[in-house]
């Protein structure tokens, strides 16, 4: 059984995330409102988090290498929330693998997967705007 990462250190770093680009778009920010509702957490705490200046880019404790994976994934999905991933945004998410230990070969497969679920919403999002017509 994988272990969850504490909901308001994810939601820490998807909002440090987000404003790595130094714009934060309406699609993410309703990305990480979902990640937010998934954790449980109130909509308020994003507000909150989004309002923080972090000074060091360290936004909360790196978890245990074994939450990894799983954080790079809900990461990935917030990244990829606007249809992007920024320069400053892939390097962030970079940065946060190699403090988990994570090889290379993790970060290209995350990395893929996210990309993937937004094109896999994106077709979804596209087919229900062509039913409703």
């Amino acid at each position: 059984m994988v272990a969850i990462p504490s909901p308001r250190e994810l939601l820490a770093w998807a909002s440090a995330l987000v404003r790595a680009d130094h714009s934060v778009t309406a699609d993410e920010r309703e990305a990480l409102v979902e990640l937010a509702r998934r954790a449980g957490l109130d909509e308020g705490e994003v507000e909150i988090l989004l309002a923080q200046d972090l000074e060091d880019g360290s936004p909360a404790e790196v978890p245990e290498v074994k939450l990894a994976l799983v954080w790079l994934d809900e990461l990935m999905r917030v990244a990829w929330a606007d249809g992007s991933l920024s320069k400053a945004e892939r390097a962030l998410l970079e940065g946060l693998s190699k403090r988990l230990g994570l090889v290379g070969a993790d970060f290209k497969l995350a990395l893929a997967k996210g990309r993937r679920a937004r094109y896999r919403e994106s077709r979804r999002a596209w087919k229900e705007r062509g039913a409703g017509e």
